[in-house]
């Protein structure tokens, strides 16, 4: 594929329909990429050993989930550890006060 590109692309530029900076002007070959990227996001329901050769050198494996019914995650407020046990007391009294469920995580 490689050669047969350049061909064509000599064969344009002789006969003057591109420039001669055409010549480099081509995709990068495998090693060529792999050679100028200093950081890869590979995005796979089922990655390959090569994927996960190189995510566990960077100890950057991670599982994604996606919820399937289109439902969406429920808010998360993160709050400063400073009082945290009133203010935890308080938001529960407010969801019993509501008949409201709470979901409390150590």
């Amino acid at each position: 594929m490689y050669n047969g590109d350049q061909a064509r692309k000599q064969m344009l530029i002789d006969y003057g329909f591109r420039l001669p900076s055409a010549l480099d002007n081509r995709p990068l070959r495998f090693d060529e990429f792999m050679q100028k990227v200093n950081q890869l996001t590979f995005v796979s329901a089922t990655p390959d050993e090569f994927e996960l050769s190189l995510s566990l050198e960077n100890k950057g494996v991670v599982e994604q989930l996606i919820r399937p019914t289109g439902l969406i995650d429920p808010k998360i407020t993160v709050k400063q550890t400073k009082g945290q046990i009133e203010d935890l007391i308080l938001e529960i009294q407010k969801r019993v006060a509501k008949i409201s469920a709470y979901l409390l995580l150590h």
